[in-house]
């Protein structure tokens, strides 16, 4: 839980997005539905967009706060809480195109 505190606001939606792309993914990889298709990469497309605000909106945070402290290394603290929401992203995009390729070998399959 200290890895979604530390990622912030960004985290709970990108978490949502995530969880629901894979469950459209694997509702796509059962039915090879191109609805299905569509709600899925538009669930991964959010669940990037929502990683890519909360490294953007944390490392605004953190710049802002560099010139109110004589501790300029804790830019580097927020660099890396901020950057939690980017790799957290990437899990669910590397988890959604395993799933991707997957799918073709199931449909080739008799």
């Amino acid at each position: 839980m200290s890895y979604i505190r530390e990622a912030g606001f960004a985290a709970y939606p990108l978490l949502v997005c995530g969880l629901l792309s894979l469950r459209w993914a694997a509702a796509y990889a059962r039915s090879g539905d191109s609805q299905q298709r569509t709600r899925w990469l538009g669930l991964l497309g959010l669940t990037v967009a929502f990683g890519l605000l909360g490294t953007v909106t944390g490392l605004q945070a953190s710049a802002s706060y560099v010139a109110m402290t004589p501790d300029k290394w804790l830019f580097l603290v927020g660099l890396r809480e901020s950057l939690n929401n980017s790799a957290l992203a990437l899990a669910f995009v590397i988890i959604d195109l395993v799933l991707l390729l997957a799918i073709p070998r199931r449909a080739a399959a008799p």
